[in-house]
């Protein structure tokens, strides 16, 4: 499975949630050099958790955390090539990823340094805009067990499904809606292909998810800026428990 610090360093601003800001105006509002520079998230003990993001230009290169994790983020000709993942300085994690001719995302490669596992999922862009997966796992060599087969579905460049089968039948699917205002992230290189690799995200906020096979919910509330980006939001678990996040900008 997925390291937490993969989508929780980053996915503050994908977690599941509900707006608070019923207003209808447009997106952007001409903002497309905005960047997220810094979140502070504390959940209802108290704890508080910083996350400070890097750039160079419109390059993320840095998510590091005030528990001592780091992500570094590298390139080539303006598509996102690897992370790797860092826990007190030493590297547990590195993630791959490789493009078609049209600049798709064509392949995302986990491999886990710490438990000697990896998995890889292959991408094909349906002409009726849904993605397939077919998603192998196996050890940092070579991944050729076969783990499952999906459907990533889009509306309006956001993830609004994706459902994936095991090789015995086994169907678990992952239900999103979402807000009208911009995601915190979404002008940084190469936005679409990580969300497209984890399956999560898109160019709006995502208002809430659901997944029956797991019984799981969840949903937050938004507060914004006058760019309509967060810059306040309360996530709200199934279980009732909530973590509050307040946004920096650039």
């Amino acid at each position: 499975m997925k390291k937490i610090f993969t989508l929780g360093a980053l996915a503050l601003f994908l977690m599941t949630s509900c707006s608070s800001d019923d207003s209808s105006d447009p997106v952007d509002n001409g903002s497309t050099s905005v960047l997220l520079k810094k979140t502070i998230s504390t959940d209802e003990d108290g704890y508080e958790y910083t996350t400070n993001y890097t750039y160079d230009g419109n390059k993320l290169t840095s998510v590091t955390d005030s528990e001592n994790s780091t992500m570094n983020l590298f390139y080539e000709n303006d598509l996102l090539v690897k992370i790797e993942y860092f826990e007190d300085g030493t590297i547990t994690q590195r993630d791959l990823f490789t493009y078609n001719s049209n600049n798709e995302l064509a392949t995302y490669n986990m491999l886990d340094l710490d438990e000697d596992w990896a998995y890889k999922t292959l991408f094909t862009h349906n002409s009726n805009g849904t993605v397939s997966t077919i998603e192998y796992n196996g050890d940092l060599t070579e991944q050729t067990n076969l783990s499952g087969n999906g459907i990533v579905t889009y509306t309006n460049n956001n993830i609004t499904n994706y459902t994936t089968t095991s090789p015995g039948g086994y169907e678990v699917s992952w239900t999103y809606t979402f807000d009208d205002k911009n995601s915190p992230l979404k002008n940084i290189t190469s936005f679409d292909a990580f969300n497209l690799a984890y399956q999560e995200g898109g160019h709006n906020n995502i208002l809430s998810t659901i997944n029956e096979a797991y019984n799981e919910a969840s949903s937050a509330t938004y507060t914004y800026n006058s760019d309509n980006y967060p810059v306040t939001s309360i996530e709200i678990e199934d279980d009732g428990y909530t973590t509050s996040t307040q946004y920096f900008y650039e």
